[in-house]
Formats: structure tokens, C-alpha cells, sequence
């Protein structure tokens, strides 16, 4: 057997062990590739779908102002009963601003004993059956000769 005829074999059977491997190694790219795509677009679909939930919630939505006593703070809702004894809860953003101090939520418990007065964004819808749901988003809270003032991205006025 003639030399190029020897290296012509054995490019062919080097050819014939590493193709499967070369091919195995680019479909697994491949996937990943497409599972990255999935994942991209499952984040910006689902951060889609937070715009237009706050866009929803801030179209409607209007400054209440709500007096009670508070009845329990769990994780990020405060519970305030009034005087008429009706239940609030009440969504607490993660960070407050007091005296000219920025506290995380987990700080503020301290402040929220006794009468408190919170001002609030509140947003109600009612569906086809009559179910009314409210949801308040603090924005400020008024405790103890103290006045808390929630850390947000934007500012509230009216």
C-alpha cells in the first residue's frame, strides 16, 4: 500500500471515531443554546407580565388614608383594625426611610404599636361573580409621634 493511500485511511477511520463525538458535543451546544433562549424569554415574558400588572394597579389606583390600631405585622403585611372593627391588610414595601435613616422593613416593628395612621395606594376590582378583592400598598405611616416614609422607585402625590 502506497503512503497517501495508508494517510487517506487512517484520516477516514480517525473521521469515522471522532464524528459521533463532534456531533454528540454540538447537539448537547445546541440544547443549551435553546434552553437559554427559553429561559431568556420565560424572564421577559414574566417581567412583561409585572408591567402590566402595575400599570393595571397604578391606573386605578387612589390615595387612602387608613386609622387604626395594629393588630399584627407578618413578613410584609400589616394588619390595622379601625375603630368600626374592620381588617386591613396592608402590603409594607422592603425598605422605610426615618429620620433621615434608611431601615429595612424587618427594623420598623419598633414604630407600629398603638393607633397608627398609613397612608395607602389602594386598587379594588370585582370580577363577574362579585368577588371585591382591595389590595393597599403603604406608602407612608404615621406611629408613636413618627412619621415613616416607604423607600420607592417613584414618588406619590394627591
Amino acid at each position: 500500500m502506497r503512503t497517501d493511500s495508508k494517510m487517506l485511511i487512517g484520516a477516514l477511520a480517525v473521521l469515522l471515531v471522532t464524528m459521533p463525538l463532534i456531533v454528540g458535543v454540538m447537539a448537547t451546544e445546541d440544547q443549551s443554546n435553546t434552553s437559554g433562549n427559553q429561559i431568556r424569554q420565560w424572564i421577559a415574558l414574566r417581567l412583561q407580565q409585572i408591567r402590566l400588572r402595575f400599570a393595571w394597579f397604578f391606573k386605578g389606583a387612589e390615595n387612602t388614608v387608613i386609622t387604626g390600631t395594629v393588630t399584627a405585622l407578618s413578613n410584609n403585611i400589616l394588619i390595622v383594625t379601625d375603630s368600626s372593627g374592620n381588617r386591613f391588610n396592608i402590603v409594607l414595601p422592603g425598605r422605610w426611610n426615618i429620620d433621615q435613616q434608611i431601615v429595612p422593613l424587618s427594623s420598623i416593628d419598633q414604630y407600629l404599636s398603638g393607633e397608627v395612621s398609613v397612608k395607602t395606594l389602594s386598587r379594588t376590582a370585582t370580577n363577574e361573580k362579585g368577588v371585591t378583592v382591595t389590595m393597599l400598598i403603604a406608602h407612608e405611616i404615621t406611629a408613636n409621634g413618627k412619621t415613616l416614609h416607604a423607600v420607592l422607585p417613584y414618588n406619590i402625590k394627591g
